[in-house]
């Protein structure tokens, strides 16, 4: 069977990231919660990613869970800036014998 699905794929976008909250001042008026984290992005997207973490979870074995969403003002592949949003889930295993955080 053919995936109806398919034609609504994921297509990868090149490109990097950095902190600069200088650059990526706060948003406007509505998007006041999306203050994590203030990437400036490059390559394919050009301009700034902003977050809001949804849920978060961590299990005892070292799993981390995040689901969220991003508010993005800039432009794709040379285009129009223009702001736009976007749902996020992020996954990551730690060792859950070494400590994190600060």
């Amino acid at each position: 069977m053919v995936n109806p699905m398919a034609s609504d794929a994921a297509t990868p976008i090149s490109g990097g990231a950095y902190y600069d909250i200088v650059q990526c001042p706060g948003l406007s008026a509505g998007y006041e919660d999306f203050t994590y984290p203030r990437l400036v992005r490059t390559g394919g997207i050009e301009g700034c990613l902003y977050a809001k973490t949804i849920t978060s979870h961590e299990t005892p074995s070292g799993m981390y869970l995040e689901t969220g969403d991003e508010v993005i003002v800039g432009n794709l592949d040379g285009g129009p800036v223009d702001t736009f949003t976007t749902t996020y889930r992020f996954e990551s295993k730690w060792d859950p014998a070494r400590p994190r955080g600060p």
